[in-house]
C-alpha cells in the first residue's frame, strides 16, 4: 500500500524485487485505482496468482488475477457487492470461504463475517 498522507489514502499497491543478498529494487506500481486500496492479500490457486485488496471505498470486494506477476493484474470478479474490510479467502475441502469485516451502523462498529 503506497499511502499518500496529503490525500489521507492510498490509490495504489506497489511492489519491489528483493534479491538473494537482501537488496531491494526500487518500488514500482503493481495496481493503481481511482479509490483507496490496501491490504493486498495474495494467494495461489490452480497455478494462478490472485489478489484480494481491500477496496471498501469502491463499495465492493474485487478479485484480481495476475497477468504478469507482480506488475500486471486483471480484475476478474466482484466477490461481494458492498463495502468490506480486509477480506481474507480460505479454501477448504473444495469450498471457497472468505472472512470480511463489514461496517455496521453505530459509532466505529464493524463485525467480521464468514461467507462461502
Amino acid at each position: 500500500e503506497d499511502y499518500e498522507y496529503e490525500r489521507n489514502e492510498a490509490r495504489r499497491i506497489v511492489a519491489a524485487e528483493v534479491d538473494v543478498d537482501g537488496q531491494v529494487a526500487p518500488f514500482a506500481p503493481a495496481l493503481t485505482t481511482d479509490h483507496h486500496v490496501s491490504y493486498p492479500l495474495l494467494f495461489c490457486h490452480d497455478r494462478e496468482i490472485y489478489m484480494v485488496p481491500e477496496t471498501a471505498a469502491d463499495r465492493a470486494v474485487w478479485l484480481y488475477r495476475a497477468r504478469r506477476f507482480p506488475f500486471e493484474w486483471t480484475r476478474e470478479h466482484r466477490l461481494f457487492p458492498h463495502a468490506a474490510y480486509d477480506t481474507t479467502p480460505w479454501y477448504h475441502e473444495g469450498t471457497w470461504y472468505f472472512f470480511s469485516t463489514i461496517p455496521e451502523r453505530g459509532p466505529a462498529r464493524c463485525v467480521t463475517h464468514l461467507f462461502w
